[in-house]
C-alpha cells in the first residue's frame, strides 16, 4: 500500500489524545477514545494490505508474520530494557513481582488478558503499571495472527461470500461487547473478542464492504464529521464514567 498521508493525519488524531488524556491535560478527559480509532485504522491497513495480496496471488503468511515482526518487535525490546531497568530501581519488591508478570503478558503477546484480570484501566493503581499500555498491542498482535488465517480459509472456500462473514463477524462482536458490558466492562476493554467489531469496521472500509465516497464534497462532508465527532469524544467524561 503506497503511502496515505490522510491515515498519517488519522494516527496523530489518534495518538496525541490519549498521550494528552494521561498526563492530565484539561479538555481531554476522553482522549482514550484515540485507542478505538486506531484499533479501526490498524483494520484497514492491514486487511487492505492482505486483500490486495491475496487478490494478486503473491500473499505469503511467513512474509506478512516476518514484516510484522520486524516492524513491532525491535523497538518493543528496547521499551522493555529501558522499563526493566527503571522498575528495577524504583518499585517496590511487591510491585516488581507485579511488574514481572506484566512483562511475561506482553512478551508472549497476551497482555491485556493479564491486566483484565488484575487492574481496570481508569482506577487509580493502573497508573503505576508501567506495561500497561501494552494492553493495546496484544490486541493487535492477536489480530495478526488470527485474521490473515480467516482472510485466507474465507477467500478459498467463499470467495463471494467473504465480505459477507467479515460483516456478521464485526456484528457478532459488537453485540458481543454491548451484552458482556453490562455485567464486566473491564473484559470489553481489554479483550480482543469485544474489541474485534473495531479492526473489523476498518477491514469492510479496506475490502470495500462499505463503499468510499465517490465525489470530493462527500469525501470533505465525512471527513469533517468525523473529525467533529472524534473531537466531541476527546472532550467528554461519559466514557469514562461508563467504564470506571
Amino acid at each position: 500500500m503506497k503511502y496515505r498521508a490522510d491515515i498519517e493525519g488519522l494516527r496523530a488524531l489518534a495518538v496525541v489524545p490519549v498521550l494528552l488524556y494521561h498526563i492530565g491535560v484539561p479538555g481531554f478527559s476522553g482522549g482514550f477514545v484515540g485507542v478505538d480509532i486506531f484499533f479501526v485504522i490498524s483494520g484497514y491497513l492491514i486487511c487492505g494490505m492482505i486483500d490486495a495480496d491475496i487478490r494478486n496471488r503473491s500473499f505469503s503468511l511467513g512474509d506478512f508474520y516476518k514484516r510484522r515482526i520486524l516492524r513491532i518487535l525491535p523497538a518493543l525490546f528496547v521499551m522493555f530494557l529501558v522499563t526493566s531497568v527503571l522498575a528495577y530501581v524504583y518499585c517496590l519488591p511487591v510491585e516488581l513481582q507485579d511488574y514481572s508478570r506484566s512483562l511475561a503478558g506482553a512478551v508472549a503477546s497476551v497482555s491485556n488478558f493479564y491486566f483484565a484480570q488484575t487492574a481496570g484501566y481508569f482506577e487509580a493503581p493502573a497508573e503505576t503499571k508501567p506495561l500497561l499500555h501494552t494492553w493495546s498491542l496484544g490486541v493487535e498482535e492477536q489480530f495478526y495472527f488470527i485474521v490473515p488465517l480467516l482472510m485466507l480459509l474465507a477467500y478459498r472456500f467463499a470467495p463471494g461470500r467473504a465480505k459477507l462473514l467479515f460483516a456478521i463477524a464485526a456484528t457478532l462482536s459488537f453485540a458481543a461487547a454491548l451484552a458482556v458490558g453490562y455485567r464486566n466492562q473491564t473484559f470489553v476493554f481489554y479483550l480482543t473478542p469485544f474489541r474485534a467489531w473495531e479492526l473489523a469496521l476498518g477491514a469492510l472500509l479496506a475490502i470495500g464492504f462499505i463503499p468510499a465516497p465517490e465525489t470530493g464534497f462527500w469525501r470533505n462532508l465525512c471527513g469533517a464529521t468525523g473529525c467533529c465527532s472524534c473531537s466531541a469524544s476527546f472532550s467528554s467524561d461519559r466514557h469514562r464514567r461508563r467504564c470506571s
